[in-house]
């Protein structure tokens, strides 16, 4: 009997390439293996961009992208999906980044084009909403994190997801995948529920101080924030920036007023009439209820929070805005400094 051939160790490039695969194969609803999630996000995080940036592999990870994030949308204390969907969020975070002299650089446009039409903003959404469900007993158990840990982390990878792309069209000169961004989140109104998810997530945290503290008392800042609250902070300034990147930075504001004066709309339309149309399909998303409630939730624990980096110790609790000057109705557990 010939002997066994020694076991030839799979490569870098075929331990993606085989994960991706098993991955993109699977149903939303089909249960996968936590170790080949931990194994794909081994490699994709060990592999440089001249494997990253294969076509193949590219495709690949959008596809195990969509199943990651359609399978959190069903269960979003899904530690396989959850892990596959931390490492391809990061990879293509990572890819849509490149510099020029990358060897991803000049192929971001048919990936945005590729994550556009393969529907991830519509799943994205849908993950958002599932967030918003309570989590049952078991299902807390069995999870690796805290399920509103875990809550909170998806959100700011959707936004910051979103943000990255937002950022790389705004800069591309190609104003047909700007039309496709705009439309792809008029249609599944992705900005309307991160925005919802957020302040769920942020109204979900307990102010740092003892029993019985009152709002006001909790938004003096005294003592270091949680660290829940920090991730609070971060999803809010990747929300914010994802808007700024949409808006975008050739036109000025007089440009998003609904009524602009004639004069200043008349030298828009002659240099900037293609980006205003766009900011036409864009304004009703950004007027979308929750969109304008967090965006003002923000604004207002920015301006606490500037105002009492301004002033000494001794003078923070009379520096912070009373409710009737400054909550405009919002939970007093969401007025703190960002």
């Amino acid at each position: 009997m010939p002997p066994r051939r020694a076991r030839v160790p799979a490569t870098l490039e075929s331990r993606i390439k085989q994960g991706l695969q098993y991955f993109a194969g699977l149903r939303e609803d089909e249960a996968a293996d936590v170790a080949r999630a931990k194994d794909l996000g081994d490699a994709l995080l060990e592999a440089d961009m001249n494997i990253i940036s294969n076509t193949g592999i590219l495709s690949g990870i959008v596809a195990a992208h969509a199943w990651a994030a359609r399978a959190l949308a069903v269960d979003v204390l899904n530690d396989s999906a959850y892990v596959a969907f931390v490492a391809t969020a990061t990879n293509l975070g990572e890819l849509l980044s490149s510099q020029p002299g990358d060897q991803a650089y000049g192929r971001q446009d048919r990936l945005v084009r590729a994550l556009l039409r393969a529907d991830t903003l519509a799943v994205h959404a849908r993950l958002c909403v599932r967030t918003l469900a309570p989590t049952r007993g078991a299902a807390a158990r069995r999870s690796l994190r805290p399920p509103d840990a875990i809550k909170r982390d998806l959100v700011w990878r959707v936004l910051q997801n979103l943000s990255t792309i937002a950022r790389f069209v705004n800069n591309s000169r190609d104003a047909g995948l700007k039309h496709e961004l705009v439309t792809a989140l008029a249609h599944t109104q992705l900005l309307e529920h991160a925005a919802r998810a957020l302040l769920s997530a942020a109204q979900a945290i307990q102010p740092a101080s003892s029993e019985g503290t009152s709002g006001a008392a909790a938004a003096s800042g005294t003592g270091l924030p949680p660290e829940s609250w920090i991730t609070v902070s971060g999803v809010a300034t990747t929300f914010a920036h994802a808007l700024s990147c949409l808006v975008g930075t050739d036109l000025r504001t007089t440009a998003l007023c609904p009524r602009p004066r004639e004069r200043d709309a008349s030298v828009e339309v002659s240099q900037n009439s293609r980006q205003l149309q766009l900011l036409e399909q864009l304004r009703p998303l950004l007027a979308s209820r929750c969109v304008q409630l967090c965006t003002g939730w923000a604004g207002l624990c920015a301006a606490i929070t500037v105002r009492q980096r301004a002033a000494d110790d001794s003078a923070q609790q009379g520096l912070v805005p009373t409710a009737s000057q400054l909550w405009h109705g919002l939970p007093s557990e969401l007025i703190r400094p960002l």
